[in-house]
């Protein structure tokens, strides 16, 4: 995607816990990632790649973003905690068992007679 009036070029999709960021072959300035792509209208998985003109700013960005990618992912590890943590608050066992429960004796209809 580019800006309107200056033309640059600009990503913008969300980052996600699966995120992976990784340095692309051959340059210590440049790093690849697969995140989904709505620029033409459907939604498909791309793989995108970015150049920086310094080691050091790549290497923050990739800091960045892998950041993010693991606070997104703690904070879906400790909501899936907490809704388990309800559902065993909410969880009740009967007294009784199945064992000393009396056996049901379900007998046929007789055959209908022609």
């Amino acid at each position: 995607m580019r800006q309107a009036k200056t033309l640059k070029i600009c990503a913008n999709h969300l980052v996600v816990s699966t995120t992976k960021m990784q340095e692309h072959a051959g340059s210590d300035k440049s790093c690849v990632w697969h995140a989904t792509d709505f620029a033409d209208g459907e939604l498909k998985e791309e793989m995108f790649a970015i150049r920086f003109g310094s080691v050091e700013n790549c290497k923050k960005f990739m800091e960045t973003v892998e950041e993010i990618a693991e606070s997104l992912g703690k904070n879906v590890e400790s909501e899936d905690a907490s809704a388990t943590v309800g559902l065993l608050e909410n969880l009740t066992v009967s007294g009784s068992s199945t064992a000393e429960a009396e056996p049901k004796v379900e007998t046929a209809a007789p055959p209908l007679a022609s």
